[in-house]
């Protein structure tokens, strides 16, 4: 054991986690990494979001520049 200071209590060197917990630990690291197996199973994830985000801004643009259009015309009437 060492000691790090006069007045300080022991230190001892640091203990290994019990290997249950370095398997629950890869496990949740393996959910957030890709192998070169599984990487194509994500591929479509950014494809269809950057999809639907592009349809639903363009509808709302769309249906924003219409309804200003329309009062534009009812406040001409």
């Amino acid at each position: 054991m060492q000691q790090s200071g006069p007045d300080s209590a022991p230190v001892s060197a640091p203990t290994k986690p019990p290997e249950k917990h370095l398997e629950a630990m890869h496990l949740t690291i393996g959910l957030f990494t890709q192998s070169p197996g599984s990487a194509q199973k994500m591929d479509w994830f950014p494809i269809v979001f950057i999809a639907f985000k592009v349809i639903v801004l363009g509808t709302g643009m769309f249906l924003a520049i219409k309804w200003h259009h329309d009062q534009g015309k009812k406040k001409k009437k």
